[in-house]
């Protein structure tokens, strides 16, 4: 798991170079400068994720089937990181309207729709909305692309782009790495 994490944090770091240069902020550059004193590296451990998700095959404890591990300030932005287990699909479409997330597989498959149009779109609920900022829940989605993803597979899904599993084939496990350049997220 340990190498998951490290793979999660590499996807976030080349996603927000890539916001930066699309966002006009340029090329990315490594500059030699000290870390502000406040900003310090945070480790989530691969035991503590196999925990977790050991909990969340018991059955979910709330309306969302995972748990949000941490929310950090990156400096000009947030991050956030949650573990998902699902057995079923989900009853309804979502997107966010501030942040991108980054599904990392780990383990299981399931078909992944995305794009398209929401279906009766409203607003997130008030659990939705702490755990990815605001955004809108949709009955389905109109159109749109499916692909089925599996274990090692990753998908960045932009802001404002619905999204919903539509099939698990058993179950699925993934990291989101929810990145949040306008500090809509609650750093934990």
């Amino acid at each position: 798991m340990r190498s998951i994490f490290a793979v999660v944090v590499g996807i976030a770091a080349v996603s927000v170079a890539t916001f930066d240069v699309l966002a006009g902020a340029g090329p990315f550059r490594h500059e030699a400068q000290q870390a502000p004193a406040a900003q310090t590296v945070t480790y989530v451990t691969g035991s503590t994720i196999d925990g977790i998700v050991a909990e969340l095959k018991k059955g979910p404890k709330g309306p969302f089937p995972g748990q949000a591990l941490r929310v950090v300030d990156a400096g000009p932005y947030n991050v956030g990181l949650a573990i998902v287990h699902r057995l079923r699909r989900e009853a309804q479409s979502l997107s966010h309207d501030k942040v991108t997330e980054i599904y990392q597989v780990t383990d299981g498959a399931g078909t992944l729709l995305t794009g398209g149009v929401m279906v009766e779109p409203t607003p997130a609920s008030a659990a939705l909305y702490a755990l990815a900022g605001p955004g809108a829940a949709g009955t389905a989605i109109k159109g749109g692309q499916s692909r089925r993803i599996a274990k090692g597979d990753v998908a960045i899904i932009p802001p404002y782009v619905p999204h919903m599993f539509t099939e698990i084939e058993g179950s699925i496990t993934y990291l989101i790495t929810r990145i949040d350049p306008e500090r809509v997220l609650n750093t934990q």
